[in-house]
């Protein structure tokens, strides 16, 4: 790979040895990686800088859980299949194998078909049958990214409860360094305020540290360049540590308001899969327990 195309990545090192991994030696991974830590800007920088000679297919599969015929379809146009009957995954790849050069199917937030109850019914056990042949063909590497484990969450199909079917090799995403972070906020901002921030190293370590200290920093360093780069007239006059601190305060703020959204979100998650346990006449107690401790946390978030 040349230099130059290392230039535009999060996190070169790492793409990197996954690039490496995927087209060389052939293997297929779960990417695990909690939200907000860069999982789907890694598969971004695998699509932009992968060799000319590798056909890179990609999907996010949240946009598809409830659009199956839409996924076939897409992954057939991307196939050069377009207006062709979408059958199935399995028709879709067949004959992939002898076509010339590498694959790599790549799946963002693929566990939007894990833990959920309300897939489109297209999803069938044939379906994850057909994702785990591909990475079986010589020629084809497939890449998951998840929240957590891949087998570790269940797969509700036609009101029957399976775990996933795929076998992977299980890779977690590292955090981001203090220099990956640093070069992210250069290559993010427009000429003026990069310059500005090039002059003035002390403000640029105090936003870096800000943004390497979250536990999340990919959403905290967006954030951040987007106020460097908003800024009017009035806010440039300012100094530094005071309209930092002004951004620092926004930026708590909205990610709580952030975190209660999630943890609505999560609660209408549990009651999806307590009506999937009950369809199945399964019992988990944790169920209960884990709704009672939502409750208790978004009354506190909105007190």
């Amino acid at each position: 790979m040349e230099t130059h195309d290392t230039e535009l990545m999060l996190r070169p090192e790492y793409t990197l040895v996954i690039l490496d991994r995927l087209v060389n030696r052939g293997d297929s991974i779960n990417l695990v990686g909690e939200k907000g830590t860069g999982k789907s800007r890694l598969i971004d920088d695998l699509r932009r800088c992968s060799p000319g000679q590798v056909k890179i297919l990609f999907a996010d599969i949240k946009a598809y859980k409830r659009a199956f015929n839409k996924l076939l379809e897409d992954f057939a146009g991307q196939l050069g299949l377009a207006g062709s009957p979408a059958g199935s995954l399995g028709t879709i790849f067949a004959g992939i194998e002898n076509r010339p050069g590498r694959f790599l199917v790549l799946l963002d937030n693929y566990d939007a078909l894990l833990g959920n109850p309300d897939l489109d019914p297209g999803y069938t056990e044939t379906f994850f049958t057909d994702l785990n042949a591909l990475k079986n063909k010589d020629n084809v590497s497939l890449l998951c990214t998840s929240c957590i484990v891949h087998h570790s969450r269940p797969v509700y199909i036609a009101g029957n409860t399976l775990t996933s079917p795929l076998s992977l090799d299980i890779d977690t995403l590292p955090p981001l360094t203090f220099n990956e972070i640093d070069n992210e906020i250069l290559r993010r901002l427009d000429e003026y305020h990069r310059l500005d921030l090039q002059t003035h190293p002390g403000d640029r370590e105090m936003i870096t540290k800000a943004i390497h200290g979250q536990e999340f920093p990919y959403p905290a360093l967006k954030w951040y360049c987007a106020k460097l780069n908003g800024q009017n007239e009035e806010e440039r006059a300012l100094p530094f540590k005071k309209k930092f601190q002004r951004w620092k305060k926004a930026f708590k703020k909205n990610a709580r308001t952030g975190m209660e959204k999630g943890l609505y979100k999560m609660s209408s998650k549990v009651e999806g899969l307590a009506i999937a346990a009950k369809a199945n006449k399964i019992k988990i107690p944790i169920l209960s327990d884990l709704r009672k401790l939502i409750d208790k946390w978004t009354g506190k978030l909105a007190s």
